[in-house]
């Protein structure tokens, strides 16, 4: 029987990346082990790849050192928080657009808490220079688009810089708090709930209209609005 066509180059490729992506995640998850094992300053790269049962010369292929190890990780971080941000709420939580910014905030909070090698990388002890403020970002655009699936939102300058702000003062609240104690307080989550919500208070409306409601056209937001015709309205 001709087995060409299952060996050739081109059938083996996938396989190979199949394998590689493996490994990289091997390697990954054997970083996130020891640095809940241990302080960051005490895991070598060594230590990862022996931990994750890779020889060197494997190793060197998917990270060149630990920097790539924390970029990787960064990357893995991020993924993670925005899937916890963005799950689906529970209908009591997005009656108005304070208890939906609790929600999420207390979610991220639970998140550190229960993963040590994510909140040292909140923390900043090893997070690479060209990663400084990833977890802001990610907060503030998830934020913002969670809040536009559930509001109509009113025209804001800059809204996406608005965000950015606030996802930035919630993870610097929660790097104090893990700098200080080790974890997010109960107490630092209120503050950093308090902080959200007046910040964003001085752009938003105190109550704002929910999607997917029955609603006079005269109470959306200009800027959202203006996208919906007027017989999706009830009229006065």
């Amino acid at each position: 029987m001709n087995n060409s066509k299952a060996t050739h180059p081109n059938n083996l490729k996938p396989r190979r990346q199949a394998r590689g992506i493996a490994r990289q995640e091997d390697m990954l998850n054997a970083a996130i082990e020891l640095f809940n094992e241990r302080d960051v300053e005490d895991v070598s790269f060594k230590d990862i790849y022996e931990r994750a049962g890779l020889l060197p010369g494997s190793a060197y292929r998917f990270f060149s050192n630990l920097n790539d190890i924390y970029i990787g990780l960064s990357k893995r971080f991020v993924s993670e928080i925005k899937d916890i941000m963005t799950a689906p709420l529970d209908f009591e939580d997005t009656q108005d657009w304070q208890s939906t910014c609790d929600k999420i905030i207390q979610r991220v909070a639970d998140y550190y808490n229960n993963s040590p090698a994510a909140a040292t990388f909140l923390a900043g002890a090893k997070l690479p220079i060209g990663n400084l403020g990833i977890e802001d970002r990610t907060a503030g655009n998830n934020l913002e688009q969670i809040y536009s699936q559930i509001f109509y939102l009113p025209s804001i300058p800059n809204r996406q810089d608005v965000f950015l702000i606030c996802g930035r003062l919630v993870t610097q609240i929660y790097a104090l708090s893990l700098f200080a104690h080790g974890h997010i307080t109960d107490e630092l989550v209120e503050e950093a709930k308090v902080a959200a919500r007046g910040y964003l208070g001085m752009y938003l409306p105190h109550k704002l209209p929910r999607k997917n409601t029955t609603m006079r056209q005269d109470d959306i937001p200009e800027e959202d609005g203006k996208l919906f015709p007027p017989h999706l309205f009830v009229e006065e």
